[in-house]
């Protein structure tokens, strides 16, 4: 079968949010920036290694900021210490949170949409469904889409939190085309994760699109369309297949 002509009648097309339709890396290179201004051992390292660092620390407790067992406060403050830690500055407590907030303002002040979302998003209305399903806290999420001003095109969103299910389960993204009242086959996911987003998403039996901003090696060619850029993109490469 040939995977890009199945003519398929896409009736929706829902979204990941961070670093899909919010710009979580720009933000989160701001924030350690403002540390390697602090801190003037941090710049010893580059932004980029800092943020794969700072990746893993996040990788290894966001699951439990998902199920509740810690706050985002203290699993953020927690992260900065250790990030901290690896690089020879032992923070205390209390310096922990100078530090955090620190972060935190220079990441909150830049929170911006990925570049060509919003425009896609009003492109994409009244020729599908649009949703967003997210893994996150809702105040969190919602905040994120309303300082982009992308909430508005939105159909409906879906939140792991709301919904006690999250990425890359495949009952959050059944989830999702119940509340689109779509089959899989209707239904398109977008997102920058391949195994949170894309996978998943094919496992259930959407199509996918993938969102490589940063030239990553494509897995896989036939499991999903890849887009480097929203700018200027039709909305064709959602809706046709």
């Amino acid at each position: 079968m040939n995977f890009w002509l199945d003519n398929k009648h896409i009736k929706a097309v829902l979204f990941d949010l961070d670093d899909t339709l919010f710009d979580h890396k720009f933000s989160r290179r701001k924030g350690l920036a403002a540390l390697q201004e602090k801190f003037p051992q941090l710049k010893a390292s580059s932004i980029e290694d800092l943020e794969k660092e700072h990746e893993k620390l996040l990788s290894a407790d966001y699951g439990r900021v998902l199920d509740g067992k810690v706050s985002a406060v203290d699993a953020t403050t927690q992260r900065i210490r250790k990030l901290c830690e690896m690089h020879g500055i032992n923070l205390d407590s209390e310096e922990a949170k100078i530090a955090t907030s620190i972060y935190s303002k220079a990441y909150m002040k830049s929170r911006q949409a990925v570049p060509g979302s919003k425009e896609l998003l009003t492109a994409l209305k009244n020729k599908a469904k649009v949703g967003v399903v997210t893994n996150g806290l809702v105040g969190a999420q919602i905040e994120k889409l309303r300082v982009c001003q992308v909430a508005e095109p939105l159909d409906f969103i879906v939140i792991s939190e709301a919904v006690e299910q999250k990425k890359p389960s495949k009952e959050i993204f059944e989830l999702a085309l119940k509340r689109a009242n779509v089959r899989p086959s209707e239904a398109v996911y977008v997102g920058d994760s391949w195994d949170s987003d894309v996978l998943p998403a094919v496992s259930v039996g959407m199509k996918a699109v993938w969102l490589n901003r940063y030239g990553v090696k494509c897995p896989d060619p036939q499991t999903a369309r890849e887009l480097n850029s929203f700018n200027g993109v039709d909305p064709s490469v959602f809706l046709q297949w």
